[in-house]
């Protein structure tokens, strides 16, 4: 009589979890796919292109001309007097120190650039998730690349481009 009693509590409580599971709605969302199709986003990848490459052309120019000082200096460092070569030598390993302190600033000023040219368009995505969910009466919405399997029907991403004004294939 016990084990029955455990048994049906046990059925009870299975269909009431499962009662309970099955009113939640989830979806989830794509940024793989949406993103790319944004023109704002496209925008800001050129521009971050366009920002990185100047950077890293200017610091290319900067360490070749360092290179030629440093050449300079050691095919004219047995002439120099002791006291100009230390100069030199101090002057060249402050220019050292500019140009590595360069390079780590380059790219905290990639990472602001980066982060102020996305921000907007992440908020702009994050309105119009929230409005699919609030529509479309979503409990959960996760992205895609955090999910360990996603089945099809479930995506959400075709929605928040139409949200967004973007057509779909």
């Amino acid at each position: 009589m016990k084990r029955i009693w455990i048994l049906m509590l046990g059925l009870c409580m299975l269909t009431l979890s499962t009662a309970q599971a099955q009113q939640y709605k989830i979806g989830y969302f794509d940024t793989q796919y949406v993103l790319p199709k944004m023109t704002e986003y496209k925008r800001a990848q050129t521009e971050m292109q366009t920002y990185t490459k100047k950077l890293e052309d200017e610091f290319k120019r900067k360490q070749q001309m360092f290179q030629k000082q440093v050449q300079a200096f050691r095919q004219q460092e047995a002439k120099m007097s002791a006291a100009a070569r230390k100069a030199k030598g101090e002057q060249l390993s402050k220019q050292q120190m500019e140009l590595q302190r360069f390079q780590q600033t380059a790219q905290t000023r990639i990472d602001k650039k980066r982060g102020n040219l996305l921000n907007p368009i992440y908020k702009k995505v994050e309105a119009a998730l929230a409005v699919v969910a609030k529509e479309g009466k979503y409990n959960f919405i996760i992205r895609k690349e955090t999910a360990l399997f996603s089945n099809k029907k479930y995506d959400i991403s075709d929605v928040v481009l139409k949200k967004l004004g973007i057509k779909t294939n």
